[in-house]
């Protein structure tokens, strides 16, 4: 997949490759120059060179790259001086970008002024191909409108009568933008939308033609005609209907652009609320990819990590340990992480070596790593737990801890972390029982989301299995629970999917291998890594260390084999924070609509005011509650503004104690999502807040 955004080439035009890449990048978009200037500063010589030798560095595609037109040119104007200029400004625009090595510059189509679309569309061809005629090699690809008073291009019949009367035919291309589409009248919202309009645009236009794809989101409703661009997955088009055109624009390999990719609203929540920040950020020398949890993260962190605990831990009576951080070099030599599993041969001088933070120990400095993954602890001390906790085949055994990888490229804040915690279930089974499963009737009818070719379908863990979907009832088991475990979470299973790995995809250790992933404004995000990885870890360290690592089933000898569950708790909470977080609009309020049981903060306690006795009265409230509960006091401020604040943390509730509780001990209840408002009585406040914030 080619996919990037708008990158700037801020100091340099060949900072923007750089910019691309540290972004994860495989195609990107630029300003060549000043974007709202008639005018911009020559290219030097060093810049094409270095700009040129940055992208043959890289994995980006030339034809993944494209530039755009400065905002003030406009092909379609009857002003005849405009209409002049406009068309110098862009051959100074197509001769930069062939001077780069750009193949692609995407113009918009301009204003007619009123002075009629046929006329407008007339100069604006007129304009093209003078263009066209003045330059060579690079393709300028017409960007279709939103419908804008006096726009030309917005319908695909006038957009293809625009591109096939232009000339030579093997300048031009089409660009389209999803916010453009949608505003004029093309419905993208859900997989028969998108079908529907790109079945049209191919008719009209011609999918042969579409060179760069624009991914926006709208703020204007369908047919609005508004040009105003959204944060991907937050505005009228979605997630769901956006994440089809992607995977429409994959299938027919047609770079994708994203304009408005990133909402700082989530890292502005998560700042300004205490969710998380970057580590050491005072100092200019704080190293990219470590973050800290504030006071809000921490409490959302601990009451998922009890959840986990809850459904997937106690629920299948596994046991759970916490091991070193720091282990021996003749942990990872067995693992295969210091050795080629392929070749055999040592990694001092690769990326898989670097990607494991070393470490001295004592004052020889003997060699030690930071463990890449919590689950090496358990498989080392496998032989001891089933022995001293009186194991019996299948035995899960869960971990929860920091691991380390020395990313080279970390960002997206929690997404790509070198520190990060994980929860990891190692489940120890015997491969001759796979379908001898009494516990798989709790979960045969439980719906999990499994892609089967290209399609996401909703089926029961027993079809999944019946239908050779998932390989066991053992497998399928483990997925159920934890599909039930991840909407207990508040996760959108509808958005959510289990993809089976093909075998170029998959780790080195596993047979058998399925993502947990959820739809997100980043894309498919992977949650969980589900793999059946067999005896190669007992097996390895069997080998390595020379002690015994098989028990007994029953009178069977065993070489357990191993069904993975590695959960990323970052990747986790930064989704369940997305798919929480939303804009009332209607109330003028941004909402954290956390399940009750995972809010940070349970409830608000209020004092109308401050004065009269509120207060006091208030911090009697606050004191009964404050140990059972998470809460927050707060005295200043008005109102409106304090619960607005509490629902951007995603506290559930508030309590607010007025003048009428003086008389008669009764507080006002508000509710976060409705907004809604009850009296109660003070002596009832612990039975209704236990039973709305209790774990289900």
């Amino acid at each position: 997949m080619q996919i990037g955004l708008h990158v700037s080439i801020s100091g340099s035009v060949a900072n923007a490759v750089t910019n691309a890449i540290e972004r994860e990048c495989s195609a990107f978009q630029i300003f060549t120059g000043n974007p709202r200037g008639w005018y911009s500063k020559d290219l030097t010589n060093e810049d094409v060179s270095n700009y040129k030798k940055n992208l043959s560095e890289c994995d980006i595609d030339r034809f993944a790259t494209v530039a755009h037109m400065p905002y003030l040119p406009n092909l379609s104007t009857p002003d005849i001086p405009g209409y002049e200029k406009s068309i110098k400004a862009m051959i100074r625009e197509v001769e930069r970008c062939a001077k780069i090595g750009i193949p692609y510059l995407v113009t918009h189509l301009g204003s007619h002024k009123g002075s009629g679309e046929e006329k407008g569309m007339q100069r604006l061809t007129s304009a093209l191909m003078e263009v066209a005629k003045a330059t060579k090699d690079v393709t300028i690809l017409l960007e279709n409108t939103a419908g804008q008073k006096n726009s030309v291009g917005s319908d695909f019949t006038q957009l293809a009568e625009i591109f096939f009367s232009l000339e030579p035919a093997s300048r031009f291309g089409v660009c389209i933008d999803t916010c453009h589409a949608f505003a004029a009248g093309y419905d993208l919202r859900n997989q028969k939308n998108v079908k529907d309009t790109f079945e049209k645009f191919d008719k009209e236009v011609g999918l042969k033609h579409l060179k760069i794809l624009h991914l926006n989101d709208s703020k204007g409703e369908l047919g609005s005609h508004l040009d105003r661009h959204d944060h991907i997955g937050l505005g009228q088009i979605g997630n769901a209907g956006l994440s089809k055109v992607i995977k429409l624009m994959n299938k027919n390999k047609i770079p994708i652009i994203l304009e408005t990719p990133i909402d700082d609203r989530r890292e502005k929540l998560a700042l300004e609320r205490g969710f998380y920040f970057p580590s050491c950020e005072v100092y200019a020398d704080a190293q990219a990819g470590f973050w800290e949890y504030g006071p809000a993260g921490v409490s959302l962190k601990n009451k998922f990590l009890e959840l986990w605990r809850r459904e997937l831990v106690r629920r299948d009576k596994m046991i759970e340990i916490d091991g070193s951080q720091i282990m021996s070099k003749s942990v990872f030599e067995a693992s295969g992480h210091l050795a080629s599993p392929k070749c055999n041969g040592d990694f001092e001088n690769t990326k898989k070596f670097n990607m494991m933070f070393q470490v001295g120990i004592g004052p020889e400095g003997e060699e030690a790593y930071l463990r890449p993954e919590t689950c090496q602890s358990i498989f080392v001390d496998f032989p001891r737990l089933f022995k001293i906790m009186r194991g019996k085949l299948p035995l899960g055994i869960a971990q929860i801890g920091k691991s380390f990888r020395n990313e080279i490229a970390p960002r997206q804040s929690l997404l790509r972390l070198r520190e990060f915690y994980q929860a990891e279930i190692e489940v120890f089974c015997n491969p001759a029982k796979l379908n001898e499963l009494d516990k798989f009737s709790e979960i045969e009818n439980t719906k999990i989301p499994i892609q089967v070719d290209d399609e996401v379908k909703i089926m029961t863990c027993k079809e999944a299995v019946d239908s050779k979907i998932i390989p066991n009832k053992f497998v399928a088991y483990y997925l159920g629970i934890l599909t039930e475990f991840y909407e207990k979470a508040g996760v959108d299973i509808q958005k959510s999917r289990f993809r089976k790995l093909g075998e170029k995809e998959k780790a080195f250790y596993a047979e058998v291998a399925f993502d947990f992933e959820v739809e997100t404004t980043t894309g498919w995000l992977e949650l969980v890594a589900c793999n059946y990885r067999a005896d190669y870890d007992l097996g390895g360290h069997a080998t390595k260390s020379k002690e015994k690592f098989e028990v007994m089933d029953n009178d069977e000898k065993v070489l357990p084999h191993v069904f993975e569950i590695s959960m990323g708790i970052d990747r986790s909470l930064y989704t369940i924070l997305e798919n929480s977080l939303r804009e009332d609009k209607e109330n003028d309020r941004t909402v954290l609509s956390l399940r009750p049981y995972l809010s940070p903060i349970h409830v608000g306690v209020l004092s109308l005011v401050k004065k009269d006795g509120l207060a006091e009265k208030t911090d009697e409230i606050y004191l009964k509650i404050k140990r059972k509960y998470d809460v927050f006091l707060d005295h200043s401020g008005a109102i409106g503004r304090r619960y607005r604040r509490l629902d951007e943390v995603g506290a559930p509730y508030a309590i607010t104690i007025d003048h009428q509780t003086l008389q008669d001990d009764t507080v006002t209840l508000r509710m976060r999502d409705s907004m809604e408002q009850n009296r109660i009585k003070v002596s009832e406040l612990d039975e209704i807040l236990s039973k709305e914030t209790a774990f289900p």
